[in-house]
This record gives C-alpha cells, structure tokens and sequence, in this order.
C-alpha cells in the first residue's frame, strides 16, 4: 500500500513539473566553439551521442547540428537556434527550450519530457502550444 501511494505522489510531482524546464545553474554558459564531451559548440556540429546534460545553451547556434542520440536532460537551450538540427533519440527531459527555434529540425521519434517550449518554434514552423509542439 506504501509503494502504491508514493507511486501516485510521484506521478503528481510529475504533473506538476509539466511544462517546466530546470536546468544546471552552475554550468557556465557555452559560446560557439565550447567543447562539451567532444561537441564543438557550433552551427553544423556533430555531436552524435554526446552528453550535453545539464549544459548552459543559452542562446546557442547549433542550426544544422547532428544531435542524434545526444543527452539534452536538464540542459538550458532558452533562446538556442536548432533550425535543421538533426535531434532524431535524443533525450530531451527537463530541457528549457523556451524561446527556441527547432523549424525544419528531425525530431521523430522524440519525447520532450517536462521540456519548456513556451514561445519556441516547433519543426514544422508553428508555435508551441501550452509548451507542445
């Protein structure tokens, strides 16, 4: 009977983290040309499979950036250009996207899991909506 009732308080917690991003506030904020586990910080990047978790991407150009399979959890992307990035099984949990531009990016198959997108431009050009693409 515990375990039934912490499962239901976390999936509440869950719920209300909705729409939420948080991010690593000790990280310290990478300009084009950071290295971050192998990944040069700039637009055409390639940085399949890296760990970007918890990283300050504030306002980053990664606009055709290859991201396949990168870590993204609870990495700070508020204002970062994703035009044509390729985020294909990248894991994108508790990631601030606010603001973010992510039109013609691949995203399939993708989960943005309490992902921040309120005023971020989804793939296919529209504007997120109660932070959903």
């Amino acid at each position: 009977m515990h375990v039934m009732k912490l499962g239901v308080l976390l999936a509440a917690g869950a719920i209300a983290l909705a729409g939420c991003g948080s991010t690593n506030s000790s990280a310290e904020n990478a300009q084009e040309g950071t290295v971050i586990d192998g990944c040069v910080i700039a637009p055409n990047a390639q940085c399949a499979g890296a760990n970007l978790s918890g990283a300050d991407l504030k306002n980053a150009n990664l606009s055709g950036a290859d991201l396949t399979g990168a870590d993204l959890t609870e990495t700070d992307m508020l204002g970062a250009n994703l035009t044509n990035a390729n985020l294909t099984d990248a894991t994108i949990w508790f990631t601030d996207l606010q603001g973010a531009n992510l039109e013609g990016a691949k995203v399939e198959p993708i989960q943005f899991v309490n992902a921040n997108l309120i005023h971020a431009v989804c793939a296919n050009g529209v504007m997120a909506r109660n932070s959903r693409c």
